[in-house]
Parts: C-alpha cells; sequence; structure tokens
C-alpha cells in the first residue's frame, strides 16, 4: 500500500496526477519501524506474534533518502511528487512511528536497499507454532552471521 495515491477531483492538474503515478513506479521502498515492541504491529506484520522482526541499520548510500512517516488527516501535498506521496499516512497508523527509505531506481543501483543486519527478535508465539522452523532460522544466522544478536520477545517488553 505503500505510495497509494488517491486525491480530490481539481486538487492536482492531470499532468502532475500522471507524474506522480509514473514516477512513483520508479522508486524503490523500505518500509521500518522505531518501534519492535508494539503490541499492534507485532499483531499484523509478524502473523499474530508468530514471526519475527529483523533489526536493521542502514548503509550509507547518496541514492537513498530516509523520510520519517508525516501521519496527516488531510492529505494535501505541499510538494506534488511521489517522495511526498511515500511521506505521507493517515493518523490512524501514527503507532507505527514509521520511516520509508526511498531508493530512486538508476539502472545501475543494487537491486535491494543496502542493510546490515543488527539483530533478530523472534515472537513470544513462534515457538509454539513453528519451532522447528525457529529453531533452523536461528541456526542459520547464527552459523552465516554470527554477529547478529537473535533473542525472543518476552510478553513484559510488549507494549
Amino acid at each position: 500500500m505503500e505510495g497509494r495515491f488517491r486525491y480530490t477531483k481539481g486538487r492536482y492538474s492531470k499532468d502532475q496526477i500522471r507524474e506522480i503515478i509514473l514516477e512513483k513506479a520508479e522508486y524503490k521502498i523500505l518500509s521500518l519501524s522505531e518501534v519492535w515492541n508494539n503490541y499492534l504491529l507485532w499483531s499484523y506484520y509478524a502473523d499474530g506474534h508468530s514471526g519475527f522482526v529483523v533489526g536493521v541499520q542502514i548503509k550509507s548510500n547518496s541514492n537513498i533518502k530516509v523520510r520519517r512517516i508525516k501521519y496527516v488527516d488531510d492529505f494535501h501535498l505541499e510538494e506534488v511528487n511521489p517522495e511526498s506521496v511515500f511521506s505521507m499516512k493517515h493518523n490512524s497508523w501514527k503507532h507505527e512511528e514509521e520511516f520509508r527509505v526511498l531508493q530512486y531506481n538508476y539502472a545501475e543501483v543494487n537491486q535491494f536497499v543496502d542493510v546490515k543486519i543488527k539483530e533478530l527478535i523472534i515472537g513470544k508465539n513462534a515457538n509454539r507454532d513453528n519451532e522447528t522452523k525457529v529453531n533452523l532460522l536461528k541456526s542459520l544466522v547464527s552459523k552465516i552471521m554470527p554477529e547478529v544478536e537473535i533473542r525472543e520477545l518476552s510478553n513484559a517488553e510488549i507494549k
């Protein structure tokens, strides 16, 4: 849903709308949250607390822009461009405390936003639902990236 563009008829010219729709397809988006222990985020993004969170550090790159999401009731664009569309969300999503990493899709640029994996947080229901898969994931991460901290989320940490 990132960058879904709805507009009020007459607010923007047809050329502005066409430009946004065409240009927004040229971006790669990485959506991140500043919070890792929000009950709602675990519920709808991590399969009801059965999934996991990957904590990352974004590597510096001149081809990316990091934007904190602006939560609004009115989607009036101050600047009419795709980055403005990608940088807004309705106030009802404010609990996500979201950032978006935007990378323009230059042909010579890496396919993915470059990150360093720092930690892996296993959901509080993950072992109950998929103990074998969780153990395999932990084992693989430990062998391939031993510097990554692996831990399991506790009920006490959920807010």
